[in-house]
């Protein structure tokens, strides 16, 4: 009766993480700790903790431990410290994960809690793009304006990546659980998945689209459940389907087609400009390679900020190589601002953060932000060379071990959650913070999967 009453209880708290992090990033942060902390207060009295002599979990204990050496040595101890000293929260989680996925075949129940939202998600993008308006009664930016579908994010350009961040997931269920039945059954998930991908190209987030289209075509080729004559028909059915999107529709020929070749006639012009600047002793000003009327125009969001941003991070990680500034310390280096008083020997620093000056070139020497929007250029920027090679060491040693089981065994929810994980580390798109509270929480439930449904990878194997 107690086991069933617990399992319950975490069955609940697994199955809304996708309703927290619609609420906001502090609700989700403060389910997954609920789930953490609730775990180790059940293998305390299971008195079960061998899962701490996992290869897997050991890793992480020692990324863990490189964070906190990263606090002591930032710029600002205060503002990394909570990020840094939380990270424990994930691991903990990531062996909850494996540990109810694996045990308990109950559990498998919650794809289908996590689908019914997601798919009430995904009903309230194409309600709002068709109509402009969503569910829950806000009324999007105009997308005659070109602005991006928000849904019940409201005001945050986030939908998309959520969507991108469970679709494959719940696609390698579905496959799972009707791979020995009809092809009928087999054909309604790809249709459904098209459906849930074509949404993502819906709210216009450029980088979520390209994320989900390349995992989704790689998903169905690597996928065993498809013949050739099956992964040719899908393609085509993908083309037909987007090519119809973007021949009808103003928001997503500009947001797809304009704006991608304006920036692609650009790259000549910042590769001859780049090759002239001296990214250590340049200053903010020297970057703006582009005349006022240009200016005007790249700045309505076709990646010059982006540019802006990589090579000042790049400065960042000239001026700080070895262990760079800190975690969450970007924004430190890059939007202080000192100043003398009448004296002349006391120094101010001023912080801005606020979104409506974001990009204002605020220091002399960077470009001002909360980050560099790109997790090798953040990895750089804020862990130098050495904490970047154990991040990227750590991370892929995780998924290489979890690539060779996805070559031997057909499990699509696995390959799924491993494709999701491999494409954050993408080069030049740009994304949130890797540490953000926000895309943590995608990234950890997708790297927690991605060995919680495996055969020889689940940390309880």
């Amino acid at each position: 009766m107690k086991n069933r009453i617990l399992h319950n209880y975490f069955f609940i708290l697994f199955s809304i993480i996708p309703i927290s992090i619609i609420v906001g990033s502090a609700v989700s942060s403060i389910n997954i700790i609920i789930i953490s902390l609730s775990f180790l207060i059940y293998v305390f009295y299971l008195k079960d903790w061998k899962w701490l002599k996992d290869k897997n979990i050991r890793l992480l204990l020692i990324l863990y431990f490189y964070l906190i050496f990263n606090s002591f040595i930032s710029l600002d101890f205060n503002m990394g410290v909570n990020r840094n000293f939380g990270f424990i929260v994930y691991i903990v989680f990531f062996a909850a994960c494996n540990y109810f996925f694996f045990k308990y075949e109950k559990f498998n129940k919650i794809f289908l809690v996590w689908f019914a939202i997601i798919a009430i998600v995904v009903i309230d993008v194409y309600l709002e793009f068709f109509t402009e308006k969503s569910v829950v009664g806000y009324f999007s930016s105009n997308l005659n304006t070109h602005e991006r579908i928000y849904s019940f994010f409201i005001d945050e350009a986030k939908v998309g990546g959520f969507i991108g961040s469970f679709f494959l997931i719940l696609t390698g269920y579905f496959l799972n659980f009707y791979q020995f039945k009809s092809n009928k059954m087999k054909y309604l998930v790809i249709i459904v998945s098209v459906i849930f991908l074509t949404s993502i190209l819906l709210t216009g987030e450029r980088s979520s689209t390209v994320r989900a289209f390349i995992a989704f075509l790689i998903f169905c080729t690597i996928s065993k459940n498809f013949s050739i004559k099956e992964k040719i028909a899908t393609f085509v059915f993908i083309i037909l389907i987007f090519g119809t999107i973007y021949s009808n529709s103003m928001f997503v020929k500009y947001r797809f087609g304009q704006l991608i070749f304006e920036r692609l006639s650009t790259i000549s012009h910042i590769i001859d400009h780049v090759k002239k600047v001296n990214f250590k002793q340049s200053s903010a000003e020297d970057l703006n390679i582009f005349t006022q009327e240009e200016d005007e125009k790249f700045r309505r969001g076709i990646g010059y900020n982006y540019f802006l941003m990589y090579v000042s991070s790049f400065k960042v990680f000239l001026n700080y190589p070895i262990f760079g500034v800190g975690n969450k310390n970007y924004r430190v280096v890059t939007c202080t601002k000192y100043a003398a008083d009448e004296t002349g020997t006391v120094y101010y620093q001023f912080y801005k953060f606020n979104d409506t000056k974001i990009h204002e070139l605020y220091n002399s020497n960077y470009v001002c932000n909360t980050h560099p929007h790109q997790i090798y250029f953040e990895f750089l920027a804020e862990h130098g060379i050495v904490g970047t090679l154990i991040l990227l060491f750590i991370f892929f040693r995780i998924i290489y071990q979890t690539y060779k089981e996805i070559n031997l065994n057909k499990n699509n929810l696995q390959l799924g959650a491993f494709l999701y994980v491999i494409l954050v580390f993408v080069p030049l798109l740009p994304g949130g913070s890797f540490f953000n509270n926000y895309v943590a929480v995608l990234f950890w439930i997708n790297l927690s999967l991605m060995t919680a449904k495996s055969k020889d990878n689940n940390i309880y194997k």
